[in-house]
């Protein structure tokens, strides 16, 4: 969940995604492998990084957080984007 909330509607790299979840990169790097398998993200290599977005699926799940975070009251502890 925190990884979805991490990409949220803008592209961002995978280390960007590893420091704000607090995830190290090799673990983020396999969860990216399962969500593209999923179709919940696509990425794009753009010279040495990897740049990740959301696709059409992955930005409804994004939206159905994010209300469930609004109704249930629920705050972050910190800013995850």
């Amino acid at each position: 969940m925190n990884y979805i909330l991490a990409v949220g509607k803008k592209r961002t790299t995978l280390t960007r995604i590893s420091r704000i979840t607090k995830m190290t990169f090799s673990h983020v790097c396999n969860i990216t492998d399962h969500l593209i398998y999923l179709g919940i993200i696509e990425t794009n290599k753009e010279g040495r990084e990897r740049k990740v977005k959301l696709t059409k699926k992955g930005r409804r799940i994004y939206d159905l957080l994010m209300q469930i975070r609004e109704v249930s009251g629920i705050k972050a502890k910190r800013r995850l984007f």
